[in-house]
């Protein structure tokens, strides 16, 4: 389990609770329980089960290579051909914080989707849990990934590409070399479980389909809010305000 406090105003302690599973936790007044494996009761103002292909990083790399379609297999070989680069930042300073902030922001106004908070991102880089990995071509950063994980999970968080880089193919092979590169790492490090952070075929069935491509088991998490009412519903509204 992962613990931590982004926002810490007098009555207001905004936490997220990450791979909870029951165990004894100090809770906030405002509470985000996420890949939560265990259901956490009918109190919650918000919870939802959803499901997540997770692929076991018990397995060896034969077997694991092994259950990758066959099209990205050899995407992957072709990166690798190619001399796509692999770069890791694995203890990310507030600098490295700021610059993926940049990054992701720039390409989630393209895409008009919401932004990261560099706050919130900070917060998990001060508990130690935040890995950033990059694959990088001619020396130019073509695709990028962020994790967050505890003792026994990993789990993906974002994934985005450089908006400026236009050849399709490369970056889509650069893309499936980073899983792969990731997949091997996190393997090495002793973690048990590789999550790709949800799957939402309906409305996403690109990204499903390309999650599920790389052979995980579909396994079902939870995420819950458990705050008051009176909070619950001030954070709604002001979340629909700023929007």
């Amino acid at each position: 389990m992962l613990l931590f406090t982004t926002h810490n105003y007098l009555l207001f302690i905004r936490k997220e609770i990450w791979f909870y599973n029951g165990e004894p936790i100090k809770k906030g007044t405002y509470n985000i329980y996420t890949a939560s494996r265990k259901i956490l009761g009918e109190n919650n103002k918000f919870q939802e089960v959803y499901n997540t292909p997770v692929i076991s990083l018990l397995k060896s790399e034969e077997d694991l290579f092994k259950a990758i379609h066959s099209t990205y297999r050899y995407d992957i070989r072709a990166a690798e051909k190619k001399g796509i680069l692999y770069k890791t930042i694995l203890n990310p300073k507030k600098e490295d914080c700021i610059i993926l902030i940049n990054a992701y922001n720039d390409f989630a106004e393209n895409k008009k989707i919401p932004a990261m908070n560099l706050k919130r991102i900070l917060a998990i880089q001060k508990t130690g849990n935040l890995y950033i990995t990059k694959a990088i071509f001619c020396e130019t950063e073509v695709s990028t990934h962020v994790y967050i994980f505890d003792k026994n999970i990993i789990s993906l968080t974002n994934s985005f590409h450089n908006i400026n880089f236009t050849d399709n193919k490369v970056r889509s092979e650069a893309n499936k070399f980073l899983h792969w590169k990731d997949i091997l790492l996190f393997k090495s490090m002793n973690f048990k479980e590789y999550d790709f952070g949800g799957l939402n075929e309906k409305a996403y069935p690109g990204i499903g389909k390309f999650k599920l491509n790389f052979g995980g088991e579909i396994i079902e998490n939870y995420r819950a809010i458990a705050t008051s009412t009176l909070l619950f519903y001030i954070v709604t509204l002001l979340k629909k305000l700023k929007k």
